[in-house]
């Protein structure tokens, strides 16, 4: 089978699957062929009980509820907003409602979608390409854990050349992680981002995949509704290692402060780094583009000071605001900032540029993935391991068409083989037993009588009278 020299991207978020299609040509210029967006469906799944946030619902059979809104009178002195300030109760609440969402989330296969997005790949004269996995926040978990520095080399290692973690650490790590994190998870799949050392401890962001890993079924859904060969997987990272790594190989990156917004219709990320080493990760649930974009600009401001960044020198922005409307916006928030569209990252990393414009922030990390196969970012990023969270296992294994089998296939082979096998036998005894007779007739042939037919007539009559003779005579 012909190589293909495409690669599938595809960016995996709570509502929907982006995928963009990259080709590169002969004259060695990579360019956009397609991108495609499904809907990420949600059936089979549990609905949220609705209990403890409905008033007036007492179980999931009631279809209708009674809310009531205070009216300015006698319910004025009820009206509560302490969950949008932060309260006790308010943030148990959200909370609760965060984890049991975080819980259902990570059962919603998309392998219907994936289905359809290598339908139309095959449609557009890329059948089998190359598959790069980007998975966001709905579907891994992010923690910050530490390790104490012992050596004085490990104290004396600046930030920009982390040490490598060893397996010893790495074990520490994950032991961590269980007293820590809630639920089940795979140990082999965590990955560690190495984020900016403090005084006496080494920081990393814990990347914790959800289980059962929602890109491992839909690759075998994939290959059970394949005729022959499924595509072959190389890479699922993480929107976070990811959109750091995009911008850390931008020259401008290297020293100072770079910050990092991303902002969709379901969440806020804001990064901060400190000469291309991850320091500062905010997930912002409350801040989507539904909000203005200035109040997202004086959120990001206020994060700033509260986590005492300092002056930012880069800045990269990914909205679903106008373009423009949003550069322009952070510009006059960050007067003294280069401000930059986060697909402007892309061009830097020979990607044709004409089709860029036409790019959702959700397509950025999926070509952003595509690009790092395609480009082998692996070979060249040495002081910083890349996330990859795909099962070494199915890293670049093709999974071809199984069938299935039961016990039953597998008795009536064994019957079947049997009757085959006794059958065979008899032919060879039987066999056998032929060639001796025939080799017995050969050595010893019967004689047959040579005489004239007239003469044996007249033997015959001959000793015919003679016989009643003597039965006469007796």
């Amino acid at each position: 089978m012909r190589k293909n020299p495409a690669v599938l991207g595809l960016f995996v978020t709570d509502t929907s699957v982006e995928g963009v299609l990259l080709f590169r040509g002969e004259d060695g210029q990579i360019r956009l062929i397609d991108r495609f967006t499904k809907h990420r469906a949600r059936r089979g799944e549990s609905v949220l009980k609705a209990t403890s946030v409905l008033p007036g619902l007492k179980d999931r059979s009631e279809s209708d509820y009674t809310m009531e809104i205070g009216d300015g009178s006698q319910h004025a002195s009820d009206l509560n907003l302490s969950g949008d300030f932060g309260s006790a109760g308010g943030i148990a609440v959200a909370e609760k409602v965060r984890k049991d969402t975080s819980a259902r989330r990570s059962t919603t296969p998309f392998g219907a979608q994936l289905r359809e997005i290598l339908g139309d790949c095959r449609k557009a004269g890329h059948a089998l390409p190359k598959l790069a996995f980007c998975i966001g926040s709905s579907e891994v978990t992010y923690n910050e854990v530490g390790l104490q520095l012992a050596s004085e080399i490990e104290k004396a290692a600046d930030d920009a050349k982390q040490v490598k973690l060893s397996k010893e650490n790495r074990k520490t790590l994950v032991g961590r992680l269980e007293e820590t994190t809630q639920g089940e998870f795979d140990k082999r799949r965590i990955a560690f981002i190495p984020m900016v050392n403090e005084s006496n401890r080494r920081r990393y962001l814990a990347v914790v995949p959800s289980s059962p890993d929602p890109v491992a079924g839909a690759l075998d859904m994939a290959a059970r509704s394949s005729k022959s060969e499924s595509p072959t997987a190389y890479v699922v990272d993480s929107e976070i290692s990811l959109l750091t790594t995009l911008v850390r190989k931008n020259a401008s990156t290297k020293e100072g402060v770079t910050a990092i917004v991303r902002v969709s219709a379901n969440d806020t990320i804001v990064l901060f780094l400190k000469n291309g080493v991850l320091e500062k990760y905010e997930h912002l649930r409350s801040l989507t583009s539904y909000d203005s974009i200035d109040t997202v600009c004086s959120r990001v401001v206020l994060k700033q000071d509260e986590l005492r960044i300092g002056a930012i020198d880069e800045l990269f922005v990914s909205t679903e605001h106008q373009g423009k409307s949003a550069i322009e916006s952070f510009t006059s928030f960050f007067p003294d900032t280069n401000v930059h569209d986060l697909k402007s990252a892309l061009e830097e990393h020979g990607l044709d540029g004409s089709k860029l414009e036409d790019l959702r922030p959700n397509s950025i990390p999926a070509t952003a993935v595509a690009l790092r196969l395609m480009q082998k970012w692996d070979a060249e990023e040495k002081e910083f391991p890349l996330v990859n969270l795909l099962d070494k296992k199915r890293r670049g294994s093709t999974q071809r068409r199984k069938g299935s089998y039961g016990w039953h296939t597998i008795a009536l082979l064994v019957v079947l083989f049997g009757v085959a096998l006794f059958y065979t036998w008899q032919y060879k005894t039987n066999q056998e037993v032929i060639d001796v007779r025939n080799e017995e007739i050969r050595l010893n042939p019967p004689t047959f009588p040579t005489e004239d037919a007239a003469l044996l007539a007249f033997r015959v009559d001959s000793l015919q009278q003679m016989a009643r003779r003597y039965t006469r005579a007796m």
